[in-house]
């Protein structure tokens, strides 16, 4: 039975490839907004498997930051990905409960690491 994910990217062109890479592996959800994001999540939370969020999708990182934290209350810290091209981004979104990071040009490795 295949996995779900929830892939929140607001760069429209890494997530049409991540969809595409992932497809095979995994249902794909994707999200460009937060708002979607949140909406994806209410409304599959029991489906999905793994959560990988950019670190700054829309706007600036407290925005992700936030809907990190409320995720976080329903769902394991240990299925949610941190993924962005700066460090720094990562960090502050693990200390608001995603279990795992990794920089962007990993992140596929990391997926697939994490859905096995």
């Amino acid at each position: 039975m295949k996995k779900t994910i929830l892939i929140i990217e607001d760069f429209a062109e890494l997530l049409r490839l991540w969809k595409k890479l992932l497809s095979n592996k995994a249902f794909v959800l994707t999200a460009e907004t937060l708002q979607q994001a949140e909406e994806l999540f209410h409304k599959h939370k029991k489906e999905i498997d793994l959560i990988a969020v950019d670190g700054e999708v829309n706007g600036p990182v407290n925005n992700t930051v936030i809907l990190v934290k409320k995720i976080a209350e329903e769902f394991p810290s240990s299925k949610m990905l941190a993924i962005s091209a700066h460090p720094d981004n990562n960090k502050t979104l693990i200390n608001a409960g995603c279990g795992h990071s990794v920089i962007k040009p990993d992140a596929w490795k990391k997926i697939a690491e994490l859905l096995a």
